[in-house]
């Protein structure tokens, strides 16, 4: 998802939306499931998001604070 100017502006909303969203659901089942499960589930609904293309987002400087909100979102796992 790259939009005409050749920015990440619309990857990077996506990206955030779906790592809210699953971080949401692990939130809700961690009263439910062991830690090893629940880090199963990280591994399969968000650690994907993360990992992929990360070289290429951080290239981009002016959009600095995907490592931001990235940063965060691997504090919690």
């Amino acid at each position: 998802m790259i939009d005409s100017a050749l920015t990440w502006k619309y990857q990077i909303l996506f990206v955030c939306a779906e790592l809210s969203r699953n971080i949401g659901v692990i939130s809700k089942l961690r009263h439910y499931l062991p830690l090893k499960q629940l880090a199963q589930i990280y591994c399969n609904l968000i650690y994907p998001y993360i990992s992929y293309a990360i070289v290429a987002w951080a290239a981009t400087a002016r959009q600095i604070y995907i490592k931001y909100k990235l940063g965060k979102i691997m504090l919690l796992g």
